[in-house]
Protein backbone atom coordinates (compact mmCIF):
# COMPACT_ATOMS: atom_id res chain seq x y z
CA UNK A 1 0.00 0.00 0.00
CA UNK A 2 1.79 3.05 -0.55
CA UNK A 3 2.31 6.17 1.95
CA UNK A 4 0.20 9.33 0.98
CA UNK A 5 2.34 12.53 0.25
CA UNK A 6 0.80 14.14 3.39
CA UNK A 7 1.84 10.62 5.36
CA UNK A 8 5.63 10.95 4.04
CA UNK A 9 5.83 14.47 4.44
CA UNK A 10 4.23 14.01 8.41
CA UNK A 11 6.88 10.86 8.58
CA UNK A 12 9.68 13.01 7.62
CA UNK A 13 9.09 15.75 9.60
CA UNK A 14 8.47 13.59 12.50
CA UNK A 15 11.78 12.10 11.83
CA UNK A 16 14.04 14.89 11.48
CA UNK A 17 12.54 16.50 14.81
CA UNK A 18 13.18 13.18 16.63
CA UNK A 19 16.80 13.54 14.93
CA UNK A 20 17.29 17.13 16.15
CA UNK A 21 16.72 15.98 19.99
CA UNK A 22 19.24 13.67 19.46
CA UNK A 23 21.56 16.20 18.02
CA UNK A 24 20.67 18.84 20.70
CA UNK A 25 21.65 15.95 23.30
CA UNK A 26 25.37 16.16 22.44
CA UNK A 27 25.23 20.35 22.41
CA UNK A 28 25.70 21.21 25.50
CA UNK A 29 28.22 23.76 25.12
CA UNK A 30 28.53 27.35 25.67
CA UNK A 31 30.14 30.74 25.26
CA UNK A 32 29.39 33.19 27.39
CA UNK A 33 31.55 36.95 28.52
CA UNK A 34 31.32 40.37 29.30
CA UNK A 35 32.19 43.21 26.54
CA UNK A 36 34.35 46.40 28.32
CA UNK A 37 35.48 49.68 27.32
CA UNK A 38 38.52 50.89 27.98
CA UNK A 39 37.55 51.96 31.59
CA UNK A 40 36.69 48.45 32.53
CA UNK A 41 33.09 49.65 32.39
CA UNK A 42 30.06 47.22 30.90
CA UNK A 43 28.72 48.09 27.44
CA UNK A 44 25.14 46.84 27.37
CA UNK A 45 22.89 46.64 24.11
CA UNK A 46 25.74 46.16 21.73
CA UNK A 47 25.39 43.23 19.22
CA UNK A 48 27.72 39.99 19.47
CA UNK A 49 27.88 37.27 16.88
CA UNK A 50 28.45 33.96 17.19
CA UNK A 51 30.17 32.71 13.71
CA UNK A 52 30.92 29.39 12.06
CA UNK A 53 34.25 28.32 11.07
CA UNK A 54 33.97 29.57 7.97
CA UNK A 55 32.77 32.87 9.69
CA UNK A 56 29.25 32.56 8.86
CA UNK A 57 26.55 33.88 10.89
CA UNK A 58 24.98 31.32 13.30
CA UNK A 59 23.19 33.86 15.83
CA UNK A 60 23.51 37.11 17.46
CA UNK A 61 22.82 38.13 20.96
CA UNK A 62 22.40 41.58 22.41
CA UNK A 63 24.58 42.02 25.59
CA UNK A 64 23.04 42.92 28.94
CA UNK A 65 23.49 46.08 31.18
CA UNK A 66 26.54 44.12 32.52
CA UNK A 67 27.41 43.59 29.47
CA UNK A 68 27.08 40.30 29.74
CA UNK A 69 26.46 38.04 26.43
CA UNK A 70 25.26 34.31 26.17
CA UNK A 71 25.25 31.58 23.54
CA UNK A 72 24.44 28.05 24.80
CA UNK A 73 23.41 24.92 22.90
CA UNK A 74 26.49 24.22 20.89
CA UNK A 75 28.47 21.32 19.20
CA UNK A 76 31.81 20.42 19.71
CA UNK A 77 33.64 22.52 16.85
CA UNK A 78 35.50 25.70 15.73
CA UNK A 79 33.72 29.26 16.53
CA UNK A 80 34.15 32.82 15.92
CA UNK A 81 32.68 35.15 18.51
CA UNK A 82 32.41 38.87 16.64
CA UNK A 83 31.57 42.15 18.61
CA UNK A 84 29.64 44.59 16.53
CA UNK A 85 30.46 48.21 16.75
CA UNK A 86 28.43 49.62 14.00
CA UNK A 87 27.45 53.10 14.71
CA UNK A 88 30.29 53.33 17.74
CA UNK A 89 33.59 54.83 18.18
CA UNK A 90 35.21 51.85 19.01
CA UNK A 91 36.77 49.17 16.69
CA UNK A 92 35.48 45.14 15.93
CA UNK A 93 36.74 42.39 17.83
CA UNK A 94 36.75 39.17 16.92
CA UNK A 95 37.84 35.99 18.88
CA UNK A 96 38.25 32.05 17.56
CA UNK A 97 37.71 29.14 19.93
CA UNK A 98 37.28 25.26 19.27
CA UNK A 99 34.66 23.95 21.83
CA UNK A 100 34.27 20.35 23.20
CA UNK A 101 37.91 19.86 24.20
CA UNK A 102 37.00 19.26 28.04
CA UNK A 103 35.64 16.03 29.49
CA UNK A 104 34.06 16.56 32.61
CA UNK A 105 31.75 14.22 35.15
CA UNK A 106 28.43 14.90 36.06
CA UNK A 107 28.46 15.19 39.98
CA UNK A 108 24.64 13.83 40.04
CA UNK A 109 24.91 10.75 37.65
CA UNK A 110 28.30 10.12 37.63
CA UNK A 111 28.70 10.15 33.47
CA UNK A 112 31.40 11.81 31.54
CA UNK A 113 30.30 14.82 29.66
CA UNK A 114 32.25 16.38 26.84
CA UNK A 115 30.35 20.00 27.28
CA UNK A 116 32.66 22.86 27.89
CA UNK A 117 31.73 26.58 29.19
CA UNK A 118 33.72 28.89 27.36
CA UNK A 119 34.82 32.59 28.60
CA UNK A 120 35.55 35.65 26.20
CA UNK A 121 35.53 38.48 27.50
CA UNK A 122 36.28 41.68 25.22
CA UNK A 123 37.80 44.82 25.92
CA UNK A 124 36.50 47.60 23.32
CA UNK A 125 39.44 49.70 21.87
CA UNK A 126 38.29 53.29 21.03
CA UNK A 127 38.70 53.88 16.77
CA UNK A 128 40.26 57.51 17.10
CA UNK A 129 39.06 57.90 13.08
CA UNK A 130 35.25 57.71 14.81
CA UNK A 131 33.94 60.61 16.65
CA UNK A 132 30.06 59.00 17.29
CA UNK A 133 29.08 58.29 20.66
CA UNK A 134 28.59 54.33 21.48
CA UNK A 135 24.65 53.78 21.45
CA UNK A 136 22.39 52.88 24.08
CA UNK A 137 25.60 52.37 26.39
CA UNK A 138 23.95 51.84 29.82
CA UNK A 139 26.06 50.77 33.11
CA UNK A 140 23.74 50.07 35.88
CA UNK A 141 25.96 51.68 39.31
CA UNK A 142 26.20 50.63 42.38
CA UNK A 143 29.06 51.61 45.26
CA UNK A 144 30.55 48.07 45.67
CA UNK A 145 32.69 46.78 49.07
CA UNK A 146 35.80 46.39 47.32
CA UNK A 147 36.44 43.13 49.09
CA UNK A 148 33.04 42.40 46.97
CA UNK A 149 34.44 43.68 43.87
CA UNK A 150 37.38 41.70 44.00
CA UNK A 151 35.80 38.26 44.44
CA UNK A 152 33.57 39.04 41.20
CA UNK A 153 36.91 40.58 39.13
CA UNK A 154 38.46 37.05 40.57
CA UNK A 155 35.19 35.23 39.26
CA UNK A 156 35.68 36.97 35.71
CA UNK A 157 38.97 35.50 35.73
CA UNK A 158 38.66 32.27 36.70
CA UNK A 159 35.36 32.09 34.43
CA UNK A 160 38.51 32.79 31.42
CA UNK A 161 40.77 30.00 32.93
CA UNK A 162 37.25 27.70 32.59
CA UNK A 163 36.71 27.17 36.09
CA UNK A 164 33.16 27.57 36.55
CA UNK A 165 32.67 26.47 40.20
CA UNK A 166 35.12 28.06 41.66
CA UNK A 167 33.73 31.72 39.91
CA UNK A 168 30.54 30.61 41.52
CA UNK A 169 32.22 30.21 44.78
CA UNK A 170 33.63 33.38 44.06
CA UNK A 171 30.26 35.16 43.47
CA UNK A 172 28.30 33.75 46.10
CA UNK A 173 31.06 34.82 48.24
CA UNK A 174 30.99 38.51 46.68
CA UNK A 175 27.20 38.17 47.54
CA UNK A 176 27.82 37.30 51.48
CA UNK A 177 29.30 40.97 51.47
CA UNK A 178 26.99 42.55 49.62
CA UNK A 179 23.49 40.75 49.04
CA UNK A 180 22.46 43.68 46.31
CA UNK A 181 25.52 43.07 44.33
CA UNK A 182 23.53 43.24 40.75
CA UNK A 183 26.45 42.11 38.74
CA UNK A 184 27.13 39.20 40.58
CA UNK A 185 23.46 38.14 41.25
CA UNK A 186 22.94 38.36 37.20
CA UNK A 187 25.89 36.48 36.54
CA UNK A 188 25.19 33.73 38.88
CA UNK A 189 21.91 33.69 37.05
CA UNK A 190 23.09 33.13 34.00
CA UNK A 191 25.73 30.22 35.20
CA UNK A 192 23.14 28.48 36.88
CA UNK A 193 21.23 28.77 34.17
CA UNK A 194 23.51 27.41 32.00
CA UNK A 195 24.51 24.90 34.68
CA UNK A 196 21.34 23.57 34.23
CA UNK A 197 19.97 24.30 37.66
CA UNK A 198 16.71 26.22 36.70
CA UNK A 199 15.86 26.64 40.24
CA UNK A 200 19.01 28.40 41.93
CA UNK A 201 18.90 30.63 38.59
CA UNK A 202 15.20 31.70 38.82
CA UNK A 203 16.23 32.95 42.82
CA UNK A 204 19.26 34.96 41.55
CA UNK A 205 16.99 36.50 38.42
CA UNK A 206 14.29 37.50 41.38
CA UNK A 207 16.93 39.00 43.68
CA UNK A 208 18.64 40.70 40.90
CA UNK A 209 15.36 42.25 39.74
CA UNK A 210 14.69 43.46 43.59
CA UNK A 211 17.68 45.77 43.04
CA UNK A 212 17.22 46.92 39.57
CA UNK A 213 13.95 46.23 38.44
CA UNK A 214 13.86 47.44 35.07
CA UNK A 215 17.03 44.99 34.04
CA UNK A 216 15.65 43.41 30.67
CA UNK A 217 18.82 40.73 31.06
CA UNK A 218 17.44 39.71 34.68
CA UNK A 219 13.83 39.73 33.61
CA UNK A 220 14.88 38.05 30.17
CA UNK A 221 16.78 35.46 32.56
CA UNK A 222 14.13 34.83 35.01
CA UNK A 223 11.60 34.16 32.22
CA UNK A 224 13.69 31.26 30.86
CA UNK A 225 14.55 29.74 33.83
CA UNK A 226 10.74 29.70 34.72
CA UNK A 227 9.98 27.95 31.31
CA UNK A 228 12.93 25.65 32.13
CA UNK A 229 11.16 25.10 35.70
CA UNK A 230 7.84 23.69 33.45
CA UNK A 231 5.97 27.06 34.56
CA UNK A 232 4.84 28.16 31.29
CA UNK A 233 2.19 30.41 31.77
CA UNK A 234 4.39 32.30 34.31
CA UNK A 235 7.23 33.00 32.03
CA UNK A 236 5.02 34.05 28.98
CA UNK A 237 3.98 36.36 31.44
CA UNK A 238 7.46 37.02 32.83
CA UNK A 239 8.90 37.40 29.23
CA UNK A 240 6.07 39.51 28.01
CA UNK A 241 7.27 42.39 31.00
CA UNK A 242 11.02 41.41 29.30
CA UNK A 243 9.73 42.53 26.03
CA UNK A 244 7.97 45.65 27.03
CA UNK A 245 11.49 46.64 28.38
CA UNK A 246 13.67 45.60 25.32
CA UNK A 247 11.12 45.48 22.41
CA UNK A 248 14.29 44.52 19.89
CA UNK A 249 15.72 41.82 21.70
CA UNK A 250 14.50 38.93 19.19
CA UNK A 251 16.05 35.82 21.63
CA UNK A 252 12.98 37.05 24.04
CA UNK A 253 10.12 36.40 21.06
CA UNK A 254 12.14 33.60 19.89
CA UNK A 255 11.13 32.34 23.59
CA UNK A 256 7.91 33.61 23.94
CA UNK A 257 6.79 31.79 20.81
CA UNK A 258 7.64 29.02 22.02
CA UNK A 259 6.17 29.17 24.97
CA UNK A 260 2.77 29.88 23.17
CA UNK A 261 2.98 27.44 20.63
CA UNK A 262 3.15 24.73 23.54
CA UNK A 263 0.22 26.51 25.46
CA UNK A 264 -1.70 26.02 22.10
CA UNK A 265 -1.89 29.82 22.19
CA UNK A 266 -1.08 30.09 18.52
CA UNK A 267 -2.39 33.64 17.51
CA UNK A 268 0.06 34.88 19.87
CA UNK A 269 2.88 32.12 18.30
CA UNK A 270 3.21 33.20 15.62
CA UNK A 271 3.01 36.93 16.14
CA UNK A 272 6.36 36.39 18.61
CA UNK A 273 7.79 34.57 16.09
CA UNK A 274 7.42 36.19 13.21
CA UNK A 275 8.56 39.77 15.51
CA UNK A 276 12.23 37.28 15.70
CA UNK A 277 12.52 36.76 11.79
CA UNK A 278 11.79 40.52 11.65
CA UNK A 279 14.39 41.81 14.27
CA UNK A 280 16.88 39.19 13.71
CA UNK A 281 16.66 39.74 9.92
CA UNK A 282 16.16 35.74 9.41
CA UNK A 283 19.35 35.50 10.93
CA UNK A 284 17.80 33.11 13.92
CA UNK A 285 17.46 29.74 12.42
CA UNK A 286 15.56 28.45 15.82
CA UNK A 287 12.69 31.19 14.73
CA UNK A 288 11.83 29.36 11.56
CA UNK A 289 12.18 26.25 12.75
CA UNK A 290 9.27 26.94 15.47
CA UNK A 291 7.28 28.74 12.87
CA UNK A 292 7.65 25.87 10.69
CA UNK A 293 6.22 23.64 13.67
CA UNK A 294 3.28 25.72 14.09
CA UNK A 295 2.39 26.32 10.25
CA UNK A 296 2.25 22.76 9.72
CA UNK A 297 1.37 20.91 12.98
CA UNK A 298 -1.17 23.36 14.17
CA UNK A 299 -2.24 25.72 11.38
CA UNK A 300 -2.18 23.48 8.87
CA UNK A 301 -0.78 25.48 6.19
CA UNK A 302 2.18 23.42 4.61
CA UNK A 303 3.43 26.09 1.86
CA UNK A 304 3.66 28.57 4.54
CA UNK A 305 5.91 25.81 6.67
CA UNK A 306 7.71 25.29 3.63
CA UNK A 307 8.97 28.56 3.06
CA UNK A 308 9.94 28.70 6.50
CA UNK A 309 12.24 25.65 6.14
CA UNK A 310 13.89 27.01 3.43
CA UNK A 311 14.58 29.98 5.24
CA UNK A 312 15.93 27.71 8.29
CA UNK A 313 18.19 26.01 5.73
CA UNK A 314 19.34 29.68 4.20
CA UNK A 315 19.93 30.48 7.98
CA UNK A 316 22.03 27.65 8.77
CA UNK A 317 23.58 26.36 5.93
CA UNK A 318 25.18 23.48 8.16
CA UNK A 319 22.16 22.16 9.07
CA UNK A 320 22.58 18.58 9.61
CA UNK A 321 19.86 16.05 7.49
CA UNK A 322 20.14 18.72 4.66
CA UNK A 323 19.23 16.19 2.70
CA UNK A 324 15.92 15.31 4.39
CA UNK A 325 15.12 18.57 5.16
CA UNK A 326 14.79 19.62 1.31
CA UNK A 327 12.52 16.48 0.69
CA UNK A 328 9.70 17.53 3.49
CA UNK A 329 9.80 21.30 1.78
CA UNK A 330 9.47 19.04 -1.71
CA UNK A 331 6.71 16.93 -0.05
CA UNK A 332 5.23 20.25 1.93
CA UNK A 333 4.73 22.04 -1.67
CA UNK A 334 3.13 19.02 -3.12
CA UNK A 335 0.76 18.55 -0.22
CA UNK A 336 -0.29 22.61 -0.68
CA UNK A 337 -0.65 22.34 -4.43
CA UNK A 338 -3.09 19.63 -3.77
Amino acid sequence: MKTSTSGQAAAIFAIFFLGLFAVAAKAQNSISGIVFDESRKPVAKIDVELLDEFERLLKTAKTASSGLYLFQGLRAGVYFVQVRTDGTNYKTAKERIQLGQSNRTSPTTGLSSGSESAQINFTLETDRRQSAPLKNAVVFAQNVPPEAEKLYAGALKKLDDKKPDEARTDLESALKIFPEYYAALERLGYETLGAGDFAAAENYFARALQVAPQSFAAKSGLGIARYKLGRKTEAAATLEEAVALDAAAPQAFLFLGKIYRELKDYERAEKNLKKAAELSKNKLADVHWELALLYYYNLDRPAAAADELELYLKANPKAENRAQVEKLIKAMREKANK
